[in-house]
């Protein structure tokens, strides 16, 4: 297992307090595996991060290549970049019921 993203587990909210691995990757025979964490609802799901990764995640698991370019909107240490139109699909989103992404500053709107 190859480990390529991880996250903190915030005691304060009930986490271990260690980085957990979010995005891995996997080869068993001539299978490869790839599995995220990440996207649980409309608005993570609408995260060009999580986009992004997500493509090229089973880009690599189908072809053992990764041909996508990665956006310029991606997201940074310092910026959020949300696909609103996918958030919007979300019931909770339009009633305003969870987080706006476009609410975090600072923003990039990605296109």
């Amino acid at each position: 297992m190859t480990i390529l993203a991880t996250a903190h587990s915030d005691p304060n909210n009930r986490g271990t307090g260690n980085d957990e691995p979010m995005i891995m990757v996997l080869s068993f025979g001539k299978g490869r595996f790839f599995h995220t964490a990440i996207g649980h609802e409309a608005v993570a799901l609408s995260c060009v991060g999580f986009i992004t990764t997500f493509q090229r995640g089973t880009e690599w698991a189908a072809t053992g290549k990764v041909t996508q370019k990665v956006p310029v909107s991606f997201p940074t240490a310092t910026t959020v970049s949300y696909r609103v139109d996918i958030a919007e699909k979300d019931p909770e989103f339009r009633k305003g019921t969870t987080v706006n992404p476009t609410a975090a500053p600072p923003t990039q709107q990605a296109k």
